[in-house]
């Protein structure tokens, strides 16, 4: 079953000439729902991937740690053999909107790992893609910033629930 959410929003907004302006673009994205067969995808020479299970793999940046971290988890679940890995997805449009004359002077990007639903259900990994460090605040909070920033993708945010 495939389905699709759209939303829109638009305004008017008039800016004062000759004047510094700063933005703040606070929105709550559309959450996916999928599930990870670590079988599947990690063993898989990336040429043999489906083209929906490599294009999850790139866009993420999941790397050979978290790799190992899922496929353990999904092994013991099923007591040895291969098991299921629930994973919700965030898409962020960056690249859509990158008409401005210069970069976004000083862009931050905070990403809360999911709460356990119920507590101690589930642990959640957390794997998006970034050009440069990115910081763990605390325990749930991770922050990637950029000075100058300039778009060249779109940011796909992957969380990965395991027992």
């Amino acid at each position: 079953m495939a389905w699709t959410a759209v939303k829109t929003y638009h305004w008017t907004q008039t800016f004062q000439a000759h004047k510094i302006l700063h933005v703040r673009h606070v929105y709550a994205p559309i959450l996916g729902y999928g599930g990870l067969q670590p079988e599947v995808v990690f063993p898989v020479p990336r040429q043999d991937m489906t083209p929906e299970f490599a294009a999850a793999v790139r866009d993420s940046c999941i790397d050979a740690v978290l790799q190992k971290t899922l496929t353990a988890a999904a092994r013991k679940e099923k007591k040895g053999e291969w098991g299921y890995i629930g994973n919700l997805q965030i898409d962020y449009i960056l690249t859509t909107a990158n008409t401005w004359r210069t970069p976004i002077k000083d862009f931050e990007l905070i990403v809360e790992r999911p709460k356990p639903q119920p507590p101690g259900a589930n642990q959640w990994f957390v794997s998006f893609c970034w050009d440069g460090p990115v910081k763990q605040l605390d325990a749930n909070h991770f922050v990637a910033r950029s000075i100058n920033f300039v778009p060249k993708r779109e940011l796909h945010v992957a969380f990965f629930g395991v027992q």
